[in-house]
């Protein structure tokens, strides 16, 4: 019910602009900007409603139609094109699960640094506690057995955290295999209609000098 309240909105403040249009301009300029505003503000929202992997096959066909809507262009030079646009969505891909995983390790690595300098920060401060004082094997066995504690919590909480961050990267590259694969598919698909289109619009030319008559048509008008 959102999406299509949003979808409603964007639909009249459309209409809205080219109303004012008609209206012999009596909208400002600044109003019309508001007007786009909105629009653009209500595309946002929508796409907030609609699954990232939708987004992300939305936007692969809109690439797909995008290299196809100049007819002229022979479907040879649409597949390098194509091809490149995967290269370079592969490359950015790599860069970014390549950042997830030094921000990652980085955050670990302080985070770690930052534990063991307070393990030892309160190892010299129990030190520096029960100098001068009588030997107590208790105690003493009492808090290195909480600091141990702490030491084997922390680092199998850091297990699970690197288990858990492993499991969501090869989720990542799955769902993007999968994507890529998807838009594959998708592209094969098209390119295979746009060679026929562009073989038929040949066929049709069939007379001399340049004629855009198709035989059909000539004999029809040359009749009996």
């Amino acid at each position: 019910m959102k999406l299509l309240n949003l979808l409603l909105v964007v639909i009249l403040t459309g209409c809205s602009v080219v109303h004012h249009r008609d209206s012999k301009n009596t909208q400002t300029e600044v109003s019309l900007k508001q007007d786009l505003n909105e629009v653009e503000s209500a595309k946002k929202e929508m796409r907030k409603d609609i699954p990232e992997i939708v987004q992300k096959q939305n936007d692969d066909l809109a690439v797909i139609f995008d290299l196809m809507k100049d007819e002229s262009v022979p479907p040879q030079t649409v597949r390098q094109r194509y091809l490149r646009h995967v290269e370079k969505v592969r490359r950015d891909f790599r860069k970014q699960t390549d950042q997830l995983r030094d921000n990652f390790n980085k955050v670990e690595k302080e985070n770690r640094k930052a534990f063991l300098d307070d393990i030892n920060e309160e190892k010299e401060d129990f030190k520096d506690s029960i100098k001068g004082e009588k030997y107590d094997k208790d105690k003493t066995k009492e808090f290195y057995d909480k600091t141990e504690f702490k030491r084997k919590d922390y680092f199998d909480d850091e297990r699970t955290k690197r288990k858990d961050f492993e499991s969501d990267m090869r989720q990542l590259r799955e769902d993007f295999n999968s994507r890529m694969r998807d838009s594959q598919l998708q592209f094969n698909d098209s390119i295979r209609l746009y060679e026929q289109k562009q073989k038929d619009k040949k066929s049709s030319k069939v007379l001399p000098s340049g004629s855009t008559e198709t035989f059909s048509q000539q004999n029809l008008e040359s009749g009996p």
